[in-house]
């Protein structure tokens, strides 16, 4: 996997393309809600640094796809989940959460 900074205006990820959202910073791409978690430090919302996506989805266009029949899903998140990482640069405290 690679990272690199995407062409002016365009989404870093394609929010469709299961197993290859994953991305360093920006803005999340929500499963569900807006789960920015506060700091439990000083109270301030924190800020986002990445997400990991389950990378293993068993898509035809997803170059990292194992079968869910193989037991061998070792990065599949709840059911194709997205973790989320925020940090807070004030107190250096840490927070993940997934979504699913």
């Amino acid at each position: 996997m690679s990272f690199s900074r995407p062409p002016e205006g365009k989404p870093a990820v394609d929010r469709y393309a299961l197993g290859q959202r994953s991305k360093l910073g920006g803005k999340p791409d929500w499963q569900q809600y807006d789960g920015t978690p506060s700091c439990n430090k000083c109270r301030k919302r924190m800020p986002f640094v990445a997400q990991i996506d389950s990378i293993e989805h068993n898509d035809a266009t997803n170059p990292h796809a194992v079968s869910s029949l193989s037991q061998q899903q070792h990065y599949m998140f709840a059911d194709v989940g997205m973790l989320y990482v925020f940090f807070c640069f004030d107190c250096l405290m840490t927070h993940a959460l997934l979504q699913f």
